[in-house]
């Protein structure tokens, strides 16, 4: 995985990389809290990041790869629109509703159903990586959120 050659001075790496992939690249400090936490909902890849030379900026880093989706979106109450192409995901949000009585099966962290392209995360597991002084992620409430990342 590399980074753009349009900022060749930019080589700093986080415990979570923002890509043009959509992929969820973290560094080993998050697989650690996570495997700790919640060793069965995520599995990670290693993968190495070059700069736009094809210098080696890390090898330790992983695309997370969470292995539970959950019913949690309320699609009947929130404001959203749904892809003309894969008509049962989510493009654009404009006001998210979570299901009020959906089970947890006890997962720290998941993709919901219907919006493939995020994490949700528990309190538990939240509070865990916010100790554990990352950098490179913000966590925003569900429920209510207006599909800005801001």
């Amino acid at each position: 995985m590399g980074f753009s050659p349009s900022f060749p001075d930019r080589r700093k790496t986080y415990d979570f990389v923002t890509n043009v992939l959509g992929l969820q690249v973290v560094s080993e400090r998050v697989r650690r809290v996570v495997s700790e936490l919640a060793p069965q909902d995520a599995e990670f890849l290693p993968v190495t990041l070059v700069d736009h030379n094809k210098d080696v900026v890390s090898r330790e880093h992983f695309i997370m790869n969470l292995l539970h989706r959950r019913e949690a979106i309320d699609l009947e109450h929130s404001d959203v629109v749904m892809s003309s192409i894969l008509k049962t995901e989510i493009q654009f949000v404009h006001g998210l509703a979570l299901k009020r009585d959906h089970p947890s099966d006890g997962s720290h962290v998941f993709r919901p159903v219907h919006l493939r392209s995020h994490a949700f995360v528990d309190v538990t597991l939240r509070e865990a990586l916010v100790q554990a002084g990352l950098k490179g992620c913000r966590f925003l409430a569900a429920h209510g959120w207006d599909g800005d990342e801001d």
